[in-house]
Order: C-alpha cells, then structure tokens, then sequence
C-alpha cells in the first residue's frame, strides 16, 4: 500500500493514470481512494463491506465494469454503490443484502437495477415511501423476500399484486381506506 501511494504522490498532475484493481487487497484499494485524484479509471475492481464508504464511493467513481459483493454492506455502503452505480457492470452487484428506507427511491432503482438475478436481495420496507416501493416492484425480477410491508392506495393494482407476491406470511399491513376495486382485488 505504501508502493502504491508514494508512486500515486509522485505522478504528475497531467498523466493519465489507469489502474487494474485486479486482486487487489483492502490495503491497496485504501490506498488507492487516499490518492483517487491521481487516478482517472480503475479496472477490474472487485468492491466488498471491508472497503469503508467513502472508499466505496472514491473507488467506484473513476471504476468501470467494477464488480460489487454487497454481502454485509450497510445503508450507508449501498448508498455509494447506488451513488457511483454507473462505474458497476450490468448485474455487478451481487451478494446477500437488505435494502431498506435509508434509500431513496432513485437510489433503489439503479442499485436493484445492477443487482444480478442470482443475488439475495431482502426489502425491509417499514417506513418505505410510495416512491421508495414503486422502485422496488420496478425490479422485483431482483428481489427475494419483502419484510415488514405497508401498502396503501398510493399503490396501483399491479404495485400491490408484485409487492404482495413476494411478502413474507404476516409481514403486510394493507390500509384498503380509498382503495379502488381493482386495488383491493
């Protein structure tokens, strides 16, 4: 890691630096992120929960086709994903990990968005906008299990047939008040 930044800190300003992240340790990708000015692209980069979340938004952001383990991330880690998701390959977000309303709709989006089909993806959805579940059931091909559900009419009928379909037994609370026929049916 001290290679890595005594040979950033010594690269002029004007070089076009890019680097292969490939196997790279936590040691050399926080080195990396400590240097990130010095660097315009980043291959082969392989992001876990190790890498702190100002490191995961750093790196991603000069990364592309980066490849994300999303296993044991927090809100706060998936935030910088979704933040920086346009240096992550298509399905690169993989994984076993919650979403949850610290997410904003948009943010939801793009990170279930990139989320391979073969990750293990878990909506707890207490406190979750109308936006925030739109932007769940626009997925749901990436979703495996919805915890904690409230539906409302702010929902429309297909909305709440999808958010349903994959909720847990017992886990959702429908609020039918203003609801349509087709909403309820």
């Amino acid at each position: 890691a001290a290679v890595v930044t005594s040979l950033l800190g010594k690269t002029d300003a004007g070089a076009v630096v890019t680097v292969d992240a490939t196997s790279a340790a936590t040691d050399i990708l926080e080195a990396l992120s400590g240097s990130i000015a010095k660097v315009d692209n980043i291959t082969s980069l392989t992001l876990t929960a190790t890498e702190e979340t100002a490191e995961i938004g750093n790196l991603l952001g000069k990364a592309t086709d980066a490849a994300v383990n999303a296993a044991g991330m927090s809100a706060a880690d998936l935030a910088a994903v979704a933040d920086n998701i346009s240096g992550v390959a298509a399905d690169g977000v993989t994984g076993a990990f919650t979403v949850t309303s610290a997410l904003s709709a948009a943010q939801i989006d793009v990170l279930l968005g990139k989320t391979a089909t073969g990750a293990t993806v878990t909506i707890t959805a207490t406190g979750m906008s109308a936006a925030q579940l739109s932007a769940v059931e626009d997925n749901m091909t990436k979703v495996d299990d919805i915890d904690s559900i409230s539906i409302t009419s702010s929902q429309s009928a297909a909305e709440i047939t999808a958010l349903l379909a994959e909720a847990d037994d017992n886990a959702a609370l429908v609020d039918a008040s203003g609801m349509s026929a087709a909403q309820i049916t």
